[in-house]
């Protein structure tokens, strides 16, 4: 039986009126002593007035219910006090509502998490609450929230964590006037002492490194652990006598003192890329890319060093061409491959699709993510040769599936402007899907928003042909900036996707919430349904879910994987 249920039922009869004449009878509560949920009647300043036993264990209340004075205000955090008393206050607790969970507990001790619902006493000034005890959910949603953002490893930050945190010092810093300060740390040669020394005592150097990091920056800053042998350190708040480089040069001597392995004694050593917010880039991805220049230098010129991003020797133009460069022999050498997100209903979790990405399998680098090389091979001209390879590969690999017996119902691919610009795409689309044996409605095409408000009307005609033909079209980061929405009725999308920053501002930003809910309204007006990407906590999917988004991908479901690694996810 659910808590507002319960209160239905007990306050009806607590507010039975009785004569003047009639005996005292026992207050309702008693009937419901030994009921497993806690039931307290409290005036609208939540003073206690009685409590059945699951209530007073709750409260930590005695024998003797009556009276208890303040103690449910005392074991109510502020936040917690002010949201409860202005709802008490509201008429809407005479109908019955829903006032969330709540923490129970002393000032600087964990307590008790309870559900609680209030529902105004028919004739009587009290309130009845029923309290359901929800710690262990809570505390297991808390464990599943630090998992989604932390490392496993080392325990630090993990990349979705520091991204979010980097967002939020910028805002901070812009707002301020103060700097920003990015940090890439790339240990060096690690891959030689994995090798020689095995897994086990890599594992405990980075865990070492960890520390170091942790504990030169302090509450300085947050270390990260982005995969690998790669940190990232974020400082925020740099104001004008702060020198970036002196910490710099601090974490080299601290992560160059010796380390023991058994008889091994180890020497680390490291490259660290540096970049400042304002002078070297205004938002999260430019800082990243800057910082990013500044370890590649680093390591060029001899790593164990650092190197501070420099417009002039840093520019866009050798990175971009030596990344160029490579990647036309990346293709060569089969060193890039699809990893595949799952993407699953809010309403029940059910897989629904699957999202291929392009990543790189680099020589020195490891494995990069897309957003590591793509806009320098989107700059050289390359994107519709290694879009041309992805569509085949993920083609491919559907069919593979399929003669398995476990295709995705849906498979989608992002395609840049360059991409959705060819004059032959709509050729290239159809041909794939005939030589691999795919049928048309198992492809979903991404076309980021933008690309589209861009797009000119050849463009646009050839996408619609390819709707025409079955294929799906998928609006990437609707929402996020210029919008395309004058071209949704010509279009026909299956799918509107809500950006990653728009989630990761959830469930507290009132306009992250906005753009969620203006998001809905559109695609229910259209006909689309909407998908929500970069979910990181089982807050933001909560917040999503009751705005009405139908699906949602992220680090909270799964990171993007290779096919072997989604087997049991494809056969379930």
């Amino acid at each position: 039986m659910g808590v507002a249920s319960i209160a239905e039922r007990v306050v009806p009869v607590a507010g039975t009126a009785r004569p003047r004449s009639a005996a005292p009878r026992t207050p309702v509560i008693d009937h419901y002593e030994d009921l497993p949920v806690g039931l307290l009647t409290v005036d609208r300043r939540l003073h206690v007035r009685r409590a059945n036993a699951q209530g007073r264990r709750l409260l930590g209340l005695g024998r003797r219910a009556e009276e208890p004075g303040r103690r449910l205000l005392d074991r109510l955090s502020p936040q917690d006090r002010d949201r409860l008393l202005g709802a008490l206050a509201s008429p809407a607790v005479a109908r019955g509502l829903s006032l969330g969970e709540v923490a129970l507990g002393r000032p600087g001790r964990r307590g008790r998490v309870v559900r609680i619902d209030a529902r105004q006493q028919a004739g009587a000034d009290e309130v009845l609450l029923a309290c359901v005890d929800v710690t262990a959910a809570s505390r297991r949603a808390e464990r599943a929230e630090h998992q989604a953002l932390h490392d496993p490893l080392t325990g630090l930050p993990n990349r979705a964590l520091a991204l979010q945190h980097l967002r939020t010092a910028l805002v901070e810093a812009s707002r301020l006037g103060e700097r920003v300060g990015v940090m890439f740390v790339d240990l060096d040669r690690f891959k030689a002492l994995n090798d020689s020394l095995g897994h086990e005592a890599g594992d405990r150097l980075l865990c070492e490194v960890a520390s170091r990091l942790q504990g030169q920056v302090g509450k300085a800053g947050l270390p990260a652990r982005l995969g690998g042998d790669e940190f990232l350190l974020v400082l925020p708040r740099l104001g004008p006598g702060d020198d970036p480089l002196a910490l710099v040069e601090r974490l080299l001597q601290s992560l160059g003192r010796p380390w023991r392995h058994g008889a091994h004694e180890v020497l680390p050593a490291a490259s660290i890329g540096l970049a400042l917010f304002p002078d070297d880039a205004i938002d999260a991805a430019g800082l990243l890319r800057a910082a990013d220049r500044a370890l590649y230098r680093a390591k060029r010129e001899g790593r164990n060093a650092v190197r501070r991003f420099d417009a002039g020797l840093d520019g866009d133009a050798a990175p971009s061409q030596a990344w160029a460069a490579q990647l036309r022999l990346a293709l060569q050498r089969q060193e890039l491959c699809l990893h595949y997100q799952p993407q699953a209903t809010l309403r029940d979790g059910r897989l629904c699709g699957l999202g291929a990405l392009l990543h790189w399998q680099h020589p020195q680098h490891g494995l990069l993510a897309p957003g590591s090389f793509l806009p320098a091979a989107d700059e050289a001209g390359l994107a519709p040769g290694l879009g041309a390879w992805a569509l085949d590969e993920a083609a491919a690999q559907w069919q593979r599936w399929q003669a398995e017996g476990r295709a995705p119902k849906r498979l989608a691919i992002k395609l840049s402007l360059r991409q959705i610009g060819q004059p032959d795409l709509d050729t290239l689309v159809t041909a794939t899907l005939r030589t691999r044996g795919m049928p048309a409605r198992a492809l979903q095409l991404e076309v980021s928003d933008r690309a589209l408000a861009a797009a000119g009307p050849p463009v646009i005609d050839t996408l619609v042909a390819l709707r025409r033909r079955g294929v799906g079209l998928a609006v990437d980061r609707f929402g996020s900036g210029a919008s395309s929405l004058p071209r949704l009725s010509q279009l026909r999308p299956q799918l509107l996707r809500i950006d990653t920053d728009v989630v990761q501002a959830l469930p507290g930003d009132t306009s992250a919430s906005a753009v969620v809910e203006a998001v809905v309204g559109i695609a229910r007006a259209l006909g689309v349904r909407v998908l929500a990407d970069g979910v990181q906590t089982p807050a933001q999917r909560d917040r999503l879910a009751a705005a009405g988004v139908d699906e949602y991908q992220g680090p909270l479901l799964g990171p993007p994987a290779p096919p072997a690694a989604l087997s049991n996810l494809l056969a379930g």
